[in-house]
């Protein structure tokens, strides 16, 4: 009898090991959402890009959490980027709407609600992406500020940002900027007088500013466009710390006007985003915006030519 008990208890010991083991890990596959294709019968490339503007997310099915959660993160902020290619190429107001069309589908979940906020924050918002575009990414803080799924905090945070992306908006007046140079002069944006004006922030020390600095300089058309009055530079120092600044403006070329901005209001009142430096923006004579909050010289040179 004891023998049969002692191999029961092991036995029974057995059974317990094997339920105490820990599952088996099962791999799910990830998602990989596929963009439909473009009607063959579509003819010239405004058609297809209009076409891949509207229709790119078409066949995700914005209801099914399971999508969202699966999907490759990786892969769809580099779809989403795919797309922001197409929507630079179509008209500015289509661009805007069929995001604010997109987000809004996604709000059918959290789970592709915050999918779909991430990947327009990293391709529309992120400072270094070649994608970032203000007028695509204000119809994304708009509904994040009306959505259930964002917290009190997170909605104040993206109002303030609305609030910046909503100032120098291109294709209205730029914002006035009162500045002062080194000779204690003061003059204003509005007081300058060119068929261009080009506005350089910049800061002292800042080795991206020196490059830009330099890649307005050795612009052909740039320089001639400065040279025969057509075309004024103002690099303003938005900050508070003269003595870096008086040792640094020698290096400004003598043909710009370079001041800074004594009651840092461009940086107090938000009258422009000074969240990444440098920035140009480029004004016509009206001081209308052509181009926003940039940094590459070609966009610059491109916006004359075509303007």
């Amino acid at each position: 009898m004891r023998r049969i008990a002692y191999i029961l208890m092991v036995l029974l010991m057995a059974v317990g090991c094997r339920r105490a083991q820990a599952p088996s890990t099962v791999s799910v596959p990830k998602v990989y959402y596929k963009v439909p294709q473009a009607p063959a019968m579509l003819s010239g490339q405004e058609q297809v890009d209009d076409f891949y503007a509207r229709n790119w997310w078409r066949d995700f099915d914005f209801a099914d959490t399971a999508q969202a959660t699966l999907s490759d993160t990786a892969y769809m902020v580099r779809l989403f980027a795919d797309w922001a290619t197409v929507l630079e190429r179509v008209p500015r107001e289509t661009g805007a709407e069929c995001v604010e069309q997109v987000m809004d589908r996604a709000s059918a979940s959290k789970n592709t609600f915050d999918m779909f906020v991430m990947a327009a924050r990293e391709v529309l918002a992120d400072p270094n992406s070649q994608w970032r575009d203000d007028e695509l990414y204000m119809p994304v803080l708009r509904l994040r500020i009306a959505s259930p799924f964002t917290d009190e905090a997170t909605r104040e945070r993206c109002q303030y940002r609305l609030d910046i992306l909503s100032q120098n908006r291109l294709g209205h007046k730029a914002n006035n900027i009162r500045y002062t140079l080194a000779d204690g002069f003061e003059g204003t944006l509005y007081g300058i007088k060119a068929e261009y004006t080009l506005i350089f922030i910049n800061n002292p020390g800042c080795e991206m500013c020196r490059t830009v600095r330099e890649g307005i300089s050795s612009s052909d058309l740039l320089s001639r466009y400065i040279a025969s009055g057509r075309l004024k530079v103002l690099a303003i120092y938005p900050d508070q710390d003269l003595d870096e600044w008086l040792h640094y403006r020698s290096e400004m070329p003598s043909s710009w006007i370079n001041g800074y901005d004594r009651e840092c209001v461009m940086r107090t009142d938000g009258t422009y985003n000074l969240a990444a430096i440098p920035s140009l923006y480029l004004l016509d004579k009206d001081k209308t915006v052509l181009v926003k909050d940039a940094v590459s010289i070609p966009l610059i040179e491109s916006a004359i030519v075509n303007n």
